[in-house]
């Protein structure tokens, strides 16, 4: 078969499986579609990868993988409001790596990815609470109900994951760009 066989490897796979999962319908990737896409046959496909669970599981744990070291990095050094701004943009990331369908239908994904990426989402928050708490107890954060503008926050970086999703679009660094100006703002105020 012609199609981009002399240049085919793992990455162009993926990256043809993304572009198929961000029409934002699980359904959407079969095996079959995916070969007709790579215009390459299925038993050519199956060298690189088992099954499309394999390669939407290579998907998802790569964003998680990255998305987690990112917010290593981010809570090695920097203020406690940089850290949590930058943290902040650290979820927008997640979301811009996970395909729509993952995020949309997560619970059509292999077992194995919705663990992992509620395993991420959750380490994410659990930083951000840690930090908020860290900046409440030295006083960077002064707002008398933290607890209640990190739920905000966090209910708000959910939402805008899920809307812009659902409205097919692909701007989650922008959009998450806005909330640190929002709630660490907020944080830092007396309220």
């Amino acid at each position: 078969m012609g199609g981009v066989r002399g240049r085919m490897n793992q990455a162009v796979i993926l990256d043809a499986a993304r572009k198929i999962l961000d029409s934002g319908v699980f359904g959407d990737l079969t095996v079959d579609a995916l070969a007709r896409t790579l215009k390459m046959s299925k038993s050519t496909l199956y060298k690189f990868f088992m099954s499309k669970e394999d390669v939407i599981q290579r998907l998802v744990f790569e964003a998680c993988d990255l998305t987690e070291m990112e917010a290593d990095r981010t809570l090695s050094g920097g203020t406690v409001d940089q850290q949590l701004s930058e943290l902040i943009r650290v979820m927008g990331r997640f979301s811009g790596r996970l395909p729509r369908a993952v995020i949309l239908e997560l619970d059509r994904t292999p077992e194995s990815c919705q663990k992992r990426v509620n395993n991420t989402r959750g380490l994410l928050h659990d930083s951000v609470r840690a930090l908020v708490q860290q900046g409440t107890a030295n006083k960077t954060f002064k707002h008398p109900k933290p607890k209640l503008v990190v739920d905000s926050l966090l209910a708000s970086a959910d939402a805008v994951t899920m809307q812009t999703a659902r409205s097919g679009g692909n701007d989650y660094e922008t959009l998450f760009a806005y909330l640190p100006g929002i709630f660490v703002s907020a944080l830092k105020s007396e309220g």
